[in-house]
């Protein structure tokens, strides 16, 4: 069983050595392990691409379960979008999505819908 704690804007993932779940892991954006306290460390904002990763194994939230931001906050594509402003928006999405797309080597489903929702609300 993974068990996921969220401490303040991290999610701790705490799981028994399987090289499998470790693999999965290291696709998860901003994962890396912390060996002080012996758990894996996620950004609270990638609770979605860390439950994708996850899916196959039985994992336990500790406490309550992050949710997509509804609180008014932004996803880290509109965020982006934000930064590079409108003249670059198109270039910066053709970009990324030659990365994010779930038919390329490096792509992920949950950050390629990120980044197209992101680019309909900008």
């Amino acid at each position: 069983m993974i068990v996921i704690e969220q401490v303040g804007t991290e999610l701790h993932v705490a799981f028994r050595y399987d090289p499998a779940v470790i693999e999965k892991m290291r696709t998860v954006p901003s994962a890396h392990w912390n060996p002080s306290i012996r758990q894996w460390v996620v950004s609270a904002q990638f609770a979605t691409p860390l439950r994708v990763a996850l899916q196959q194994w039985e994992v336990a939230w500790a406490g309550t379960a992050p949710s997509a931001p509804s609180n008014g906050a932004v996803s880290w594509a509109e965020a982006l979008f934000t930064a590079v402003g409108s003249d670059r928006r198109e270039a910066v999405f053709r970009a990324l999505s030659k990365v994010l797309h779930p038919d390329t080597a490096t792509g992920d489903t949950v950050l390629m819908q990120t980044l197209l929702e992101a680019r309909n609300v900008a």
